[in-house]
């Protein structure tokens, strides 16, 4: 009878992982989350962008039928404190298209809230906008338009722009900026650049969709413009600041 040699049988293989293959897998993903998480943050952020362009978008409809009842002019920026177009949106004693905490309401957990579609949804998702208790908002370019209400006064006093069409006095309206998100800065101090702050109630522009703003034109279009080299907020203060009227010496 033939016999067959008698080898002994292999343990079989615990299926599970061991601890090294645990920390290098946890080390794979992190690796991974580390080079995804910025690609998602970004693609979150351009459709907040998107979104906000579309509301700037809907404000220009607005403004430009307005002008058409108008003889040109878009309504009053600041009339006083309590009567002034953008009363919905701003803090008028500031200026700018800020979002007062006064004006925030609450949701049911007790945080506070908009009032309002018509704003930037990035104000919403970015508490770090918050400051002097204002949010970060829609900048209207007061200068420009209101210059056909107070031209004949400081710091234009050129009287033969008062209750002019903004169109005649800004023939490239596709150039002219008329709204921003990210905040901007006044000129009252003979300071035309939008990117240095000097007083804490004087805002720069900041670029608060990745790399760049939102900018509403005379014209009625709006486009996404980068503020971060130096050539960029060159344009950007061109855009912002070119041809308007000033005894300032406006370098545009």
């Amino acid at each position: 009878m033939i016999q067959h040699n008698q080898f002994p049988q292999k343990a079989p293989r615990n299926a599970g992982f061991s601890v090294i293959e645990l920390l290098i897998a946890i080390t794979i993903i992190s690796v991974l989350m580390a080079f995804v998480f910025p690609v998602l943050q970004h693609a979150r952020e351009r459709g907040r962008q998107i979104q906000c362009l579309n509301n700037m978008r809907q404000i220009g409809v607005a403004l430009r039928l307005y002008q058409n009842d108008h003889k040109g002019k878009y309504p009053q920026g600041a009339v006083d404190a309590t009567h002034n177009w953008q009363n919905a949106l701003a803090d008028p004693a500031l200026g700018g298209f800020y979002m007062p905490a006064g004006m925030l309401g609450t949701d049911g957990s007790g945080k506070p809230k908009f009032k309002t579609s018509l704003l930037c949804p990035t104000m919403v998702k970015r508490s770090d906008f918050l400051a002097y208790g204002e949010y970060w908002g829609y900048s209207l370019n007061m200068p420009r338009v209101d210059i056909s209400y107070n031209a004949g006064g400081a710091p234009w006093n050129m009287i033969q722009y008062q209750g002019s069409d903004l169109d005649e006095i800004y023939p490239e309206s596709s150039q002219a900026a008329v709204l921003t998100d990210g905040n901007f800065n006044q000129f009252w101090d003979g300071d035309w650049d939008a990117f240095t702050s000097t007083a804490w109630y004087i805002w720069a522009v900041i670029p608060i969709h990745n790399d760049g703003v939102n900018v509403l034109f005379l014209d009625g279009h709006v486009d996404f413009k980068k503020v971060v080299s130096a050539q960029d907020k060159a344009q950007f203060n061109y855009l912002w600041h070119h041809n308007i009227p000033s005894t300032l010496g406006n370098p545009w």
